[in-house]
Parts: C-alpha cells; sequence; structure tokens
C-alpha cells in the first residue's frame, strides 16, 4: 500500500488536497488533471478529475466539501481547464446531493451485472 500511494503522489497528473483546521486534517481531495486525446469518437480535451474527496466523520456539513471543491475550480482555472469531472457510488446519498449543489450534472451512468 505504501509504495502504491508513494507513486501516485510522484505522479505530477495528481494533486493531493489536504484542509486542515488548527492544524489537525479535517478533509482531503485527490484530482487529477487529465489530457484527452482526439479519437474517431470525440475531439480533444482536458478535465480535472476529482477521484476522491473525503471530509471526516462529524465534520460534515460545515462547508469543507465546498471549500475543498472552490480550490479544485481555481486550480482548473489555473490550468485553462473549463470541465471537472467525477464519479461516486450511486447509493452515496450525501455525495450526490453536495454535487448536486455544487451544479454538476449526470451525463453518463455505469451498470453492472455479477455473474
Amino acid at each position: 500500500m505504501k509504495e502504491t500511494f508513494k507513486n501516485l503522489v510522484e505522479n505530477d497528473n495528481f494533486v493531493f488536497l489536504v484542509l486542515k483546521e488548527h492544524e489537525v486534517p479535517i478533509g482531503y481531495a485527490w484530482i487529477e488533471i487529465k489530457n484527452y486525446p482526439e479519437s474517431a469518437f470525440k475531439n480533444e480535451y482536458k478535465s480535472v478529475y476529482v477521484h476522491q474527496l473525503s471530509i471526516v466523520e462529524g465534520q460534515t456539513h460545515k462547508g469543507y466539501g465546498k471549500k475543498l471543491m472552490n480550490e479544485v475550480y481555481v486550480i482548473a482555472k489555473k490550468n485553462d481547464i473549463d470541465l471537472i469531472e467525477l464519479d461516486y457510488w450511486f447509493e452515496n446519498m450525501a455525495a450526490k446531493e453536495f454535487y448536486k449543489k455544487q451544479n454538476f450534472k449526470k451525463y453518463r451512468e455505469f451498470a453492472f451485472r455479477q455473474l
């Protein structure tokens, strides 16, 4: 696990944000600057992909998630990127409501079938 995390941190496309209150970590975001090449199906584009965003239990609903997302938006603008992408578990209602408040729109759904 340590080696995997070390490789993630050393990847120049990944950015890790840590939110602290009184020097105590209370949340983080792991984002990626993605470059999608042109293909037969899509034009070339760039995005900031939010892999994870989390606030410690007991500290939610205090604006900390919004604060982290605002920093994500700043990073996107500094990189001339106007698209933020992310996904979350279908049954994670807290994430669904949070991103809805952040004006995210669904444009694709994933499904699976266990055999």
